[in-house]
């Protein structure tokens, strides 16, 4: 089903559309006609390219079936006269060459005829049965039925884990016993970029993909079921601008010395600990990376039992200053990308938990 491009004999072409004729040229900067014609075979078709007949600054796509039946056109502005046609796979793009050197990049979800060809470049959904063993750690907050020692049967045949493009998508039930369910969305690296809260079942047990009306279906105790289309259930990358960046923008943490600290508002002061019950200082902190800004956390100067959280923007500018009350001389930082809240641990494990919204600088 992959596709791929052939040379074929100029003499196999098909009828050439109203409007159009063969103009198969052997380069960029001559009239001599190819004898062989790079065409494109993908999922039953061959695609051959023809010119207008009114010499237009532009060409026909022609897709044909095994017999030389047209099944689907295109009209290509650009250029005329094509000598070469390229595909590169990995961009999902094909390259028409013609006069001149001009050249058009086409995607190829644009000429797709079949769901199956649009599939062979983006894999739908599927399901897998996976060893518990290589399940991720559960998320705060939830369980996994199928990791309860009781359930064996289970654990010997593996758990039904959803793949789509670069995420694996797994189920999660509630301590409460909610009649609900948690959908977690991990990426390759096995962080959780999303989830969904999915009501009206609970204690999954099946999962499967209907492709015809590209839904999947979640079926739990009951039996109850619920469906999602699969646009309900993509996972978008970050757009800077839009207003969803929000939901798919992930908090990150990293070492720095504290020594690498920029200059802090006068009350603060440069200081962490080794930890919860340590009065060493640490040449290392941690600091938040998020929406394009850096955040350092320090105590303040006259010992009192809160801490001083300071945004900078990639010119080491101070942007925005909170002071939260709770704790103080930090010795670490953990992040729960599922709820989106951030803690700064301190002395005798004392906690300051922050929203990810609460951290927002505009």
């Amino acid at each position: 089903m992959q596709p791929f491009v052939e040379l074929l004999p100029a003499s196999k072409f098909p009828t050439p559309p109203a409007g159009t004729r063969p103009g198969w040229v052997s380069g960029p900067d001559t009239f001599n006609q190819r004898e062989q014609i790079p065409v494109l075979i993908w999922g039953g078709y061959l695609y051959w390219t023809f010119e207008y007949l009114d010499n237009r600054f532009a060409f026909a796509i022609v897709a044909c079936d095994h017999g030389g039946n047209i099944v689907k056109q295109w009209e290509k502005q650009g250029p005329r006269y094509i000598w070469d046609v390229t595909l590169q796979r990995a961009e999902k793009t094909l390259t028409f060459w013609g006069q001149d050197n001009e050249k058009l990049d086409v995607k190829l979800d644009e000429l797709c005829i079949t769901d199956m060809q649009y599939y062979s470049l983006y894999p739908p959904p599927a399901v897998s049965m996976i060893p518990v063993s290589q399940d991720p750690a559960i998320p705060a907050g939830l369980y996994s039925t199928w990791q309860l020692e009781s359930n064996t049967s289970a654990i010997q045949s593996g758990i039904p884990v959803l793949a789509w493009g670069d995420y694996t998508y797994r189920v999660y039930e509630h301590p409460d016993n909610r009649l609900a369910f948690a959908l977690i969305a991990f990426n390759k690296d096995g962080k959780i970029v999303t989830d969904w809260e999915i009501q009206g079942v609970r204690y999954i047990n099946d999962i499967t993909v209907d492709l015809a009306n590209k839904r999947v279906s979640f079926t739990g105790q009951g039996p109850k079921t619920v469906t999602y289309t699969w646009d309900d259930l993509k996972v978008g990358e970050p757009d800077l601008n839009g207003a969803g960046f929000d939901k798919f923008a992930n908090m990150e943490v990293k070492e720095m010395p504290v020594s690498a600290a920029p200059t802090l508002p006068a009350e603060l002061r440069a200081g962490w600990t080794t930890g919860p019950n340590s009065h060493t200082d640490n040449k290392q902190c941690l600091v938040l990376l998020f929406h394009g800004y850096t955040y350092w956390a320090f105590d303040y100067k006259h010992n009192e039992n809160s801490i001083g959280i300071v945004a900078y923007d990639s010119n080491g500018n101070l942007v925005k200053h909170w002071k939260k009350p709770g704790t103080r001389y930090l010795w670490s930082i953990t992040l729960d990308p599922r709820r989106k809240t951030v803690t700064f641990w301190g002395q005798a494990n004392q906690t300051v938990v922050m929203s990810w919204d609460e951290l927002k600088v505009n």
